[in-house]
Parts: structure tokens; C-alpha cells; sequence
């Protein structure tokens, strides 16, 4: 039992020392420090199978593991691109669930076309967010396969959806703050609700827009 206790806590040390130098979001990252300590604990069971002592196996299997910086490394495009996707996923999402609000909102006729008339661009913010999202799940799914390695792609792809939805959100934000103040009366209740919808989601986006494009314009 104590040797199995010091193999564990080698094989702790081990996954803590590489946890310390991954990126990502910890939900993505703590799956894959899960699948490094069920591998590593795999091979201290096959070494001890051999006749090696728990703490010689959990030396020697961590040794073979090698540097922890540089495992983290070897993890970290996978990361990237699994935390390129769920963003994407959370912005495809969460687009016409906002839009909607917006439209109940500021619209009485319950139709998207006033408020898209009195924004133009908003069609192609929505539009270029929605293309750009569908990329980086296209190019981090199936259709990875056939594009190849394109070093960076789903980080800015991304990226770009990012910026679009930022800006989709400011020019609404803008819109109703004009319209509140030019004649509030004509804002109902729900416009409150679409308004901290938007600023959630210009926050987070704001901050995965940085961090994707620092990810995609980093040396190496």
C-alpha cells in the first residue's frame, strides 16, 4: 500500500508539474491532465507487472513521459483548437437567442427587418460571426481532414468571429441607448434583458478575441 501511495505521488507531481505550464480553459485542460494520469498510471502497472518496485515504476514511467514543459507543448495546438471550438459553439449558440431578444425589443412588428434597416450592418456582422464560427468548427471537425494542417486557422477564424459579434453588439448597444434617449418611452422591459445579454457576451468575446489573436500571432 505505501508503494502504491509513492507511485501516486510521483505520478501527482508529474501531471501538476505539466497542468502549471497548459493553456486553456480548465475544463478542456483538466480532461486532458485526466487522460495523462490514467496513461501514466497504465504504465506504472505494467512496470510493476515486470517486478519494478511502485516508486522505480513510477520513476521510470514518468521519466519516459519526459520534460513536463515539454508535454504541455505537445498538448497545447489541441487545446487551442478544442477551445476554439467550444467558443465557436457558444457563439453560434448563443447569436440567435440574442438577436431575437433584440428584435422583441426594439421592434414591434416583431420582425427583424426595421431593426436590420436601421442598422445595415448589422446583416454583415451577424453574417461574417456566423461564417467564421462555422469555419473553426469546420476546420477543428471532419473537414480538418481534408484541409490539412493550416497552422492557426481555427484561432483566427475564431477570432474574426469574435470581433463580429463585438461589434454586432455594440452597434445594438448604440442603437438602444439612442433610441432611450431620444424617446424612452418606446423601450419596453425586455430590452434590459437583451441589453445585459449583449454586454455578457461583448465581454467574453472581447477577451477571446485577444486571446485567440495573441495565440495565432505567437512566435513558434
Amino acid at each position: 500500500m505505501a508503494g502504491r501511495d509513492v507511485a501516486s505521488r510521483h505520478v501527482a507531481e508529474y501531471v501538476a508539474a505539466v497542468a502549471s505550464e497548459l493553456p486553456g480553459p480548465r475544463r478542456i485542460r483538466t480532461a486532458a491532465l485526466a487522460e495523462l494520469r490514467d496513461g501514466l498510471c497504465d504504465a506504472v502497472d505494467a512496470r510493476r507487472q515486470r517486478g519494478l518496485a511502485s516508486d522505480a515504476a513510477a520513476r521510470e514511467a514518468v521519466a519516459e513521459s519526459g520534460p513536463p514543459d515539454i508535454v504541455a507543448a505537445a498538448y497545447a495546438p489541441v487545446l487551442a483548437d478544442l477551445t476554439a471550438r467550444r467558443t465557436a459553439l457558444i457563439l453560434l449558440a448563443t447569436g440567435p437567442v440574442i438577436g431575437m431578444l433584440w428584435v422583441l425589443a426594439l421592434t414591434p412588428e416583431r420582425s427583424p427587418g426595421p431593426l436590420l434597416g436601421t442598422a445595415p450592418v448589422l446583416p454583415l456582422l451577424v453574417a461574417t460571426a456566423a461564417v467564421a464560427a462555422v469555419l473553426t468548427l469546420a476546420v477543428t471537425g471532419a473537414a480538418q481532414r481534408l484541409l490539412g494542417d493550416v497552422p492557426q486557422l481555427p484561432q483566427l477564424a475564431v477570432a474574426t468571429a469574435c470581433v463580429a459579434a463585438v461589434c454586432a453588439d455594440v452597434a445594438v448597444l448604440g442603437l438602444a441607448t439612442s433610441r432611450a434617449l431620444t424617446d424612452p418611452g418606446v423601450l419596453p422591459w425586455i430590452v434590459t434583458l437583451a441589453a445585459a445579454a449583449s454586454a455578457l457576451r461583448l465581454a467574453g468575446s472581447s477577451r477571446a478575441a485577444h486571446h485567440f489573436l495573441r495565440t495565432a500571432t505567437r512566435p513558434g
